[in-house]
């Protein structure tokens, strides 16, 4: 029938970089797509949920990358702070570097502890201090008093020398408790959220950034990342970076590939894709 037929994807380009190399550019109806319900998880369906990454007809397959027409991508509102907004909060002008650390050590601090050392942090001129993944809220330092004397450290960087310090606590909670718990972070003094999609979904992290009552920036940690990025089946970084973008995260850590010094063509492919993943989607925000 002609809805079939209207409804199948096509193969509209090859790029040959060898015998057994190269791209391989696929689309796909929009038609096909429910843009009333969760789009993230239909296009990580459509890309990589089927059997594509698996046929044993090939050694090796990847997702490199991917574009979003305009009535798919104008239904995502993207990072509500981005760089731009960051700088804003921060009072920081375009020019000047955001310098971040990670707490360390992960185990073993008391919340006094931790908030001294954010407290040394910032007044040597660190702007964003986030949690390491590994802080998950133990006994020993029980995350409202962290997060609480954290902020009142941070709060007396601000006075001394007049610059504020972001700082992202560890979300970690069930998917049912997961917006609770982040706006009793922000109650507490938390400026950020650290959060895993990778691990514990994109959708989830969506729901976070489209909820006005949780209004601060999203930092989306990138752990497991390798395990979809390498390997002879695989999901380029480019194509990770992206969905969180999408979903709403404000920063994520890509790998910076760095070809050899007489790099094949797939080589400067992938390089140039990588360069400005997000220009790619333009419409967003930050």
């Amino acid at each position: 029938t002609q809805l079939f037929f209207n409804s199948q994807a096509d193969v509209y380009k090859i790029e040959r970089f060898g015998p057994s190399e190269g791209v391989i550019y696929v689309r796909s109806p929009v038609s096909n797509l429910n843009l009333e319900t969760d789009l993230l998880y239909q296009i990580m369906m459509l890309t990589m949920g089927g059997p594509v990454l698996e046929f044993v007809y090939y050694d090796e397959v990847a997702f490199l990358d991917f574009d979003l027409p305009g009535p798919v991508l104008e239904k995502f509102s993207g990072p509500r702070f981005g760089i731009k907004g960051t700088r804003k909060l921060l009072a920081i002008p375009d020019d000047e570097l955001i310098i971040g650390t990670i707490i360390k050590p992960c185990a073993g601090l008391s919340p006094e502890e931790v908030a001294e050392k954010c407290y040394q942090a910032a007044r040597g001129g660190v702007r964003f201090i986030k949690d390491d993944e590994k802080m998950l809220g133990p006994s020993y330092c029980p995350l409202e008093k962290k997060v609480k004397l954290i902020s009142q450290r941070l709060q007396q960087v601000a006075e001394e020398t007049g610059r504020q310090t972001i700082y992202a606590p560890h979300l970690v909670a069930s998917p049912n408790k997961i917006k609770d718990t982040a706006k009793r972070l922000v109650e507490w003094g938390a400026s950020a959220l650290m959060f895993n999609p990778l691990v514990a979904g994109l959708g989830t992290m969506n729901s976070l950034a489209s909820d006005p009552d949780i209004n601060v920036p999203l930092y989306a940690h990138s752990g497991s990342r390798s395990g979809w990025s390498t390997g002879p089946r695989r999901v380029d970084d480019v194509v990770l970076a992206k969905l969180v973008r999408l979903a709403g995260g404000d920063y994520f850590q890509i790998g910076v590939r760095v070809p050899p010094s007489a790099p094949s063509k797939m080589e400067r492919w992938l390089s140039g894709r990588k360069r400005s993943p997000a220009k790619r989607l333009s419409a967003h925000k930050g």
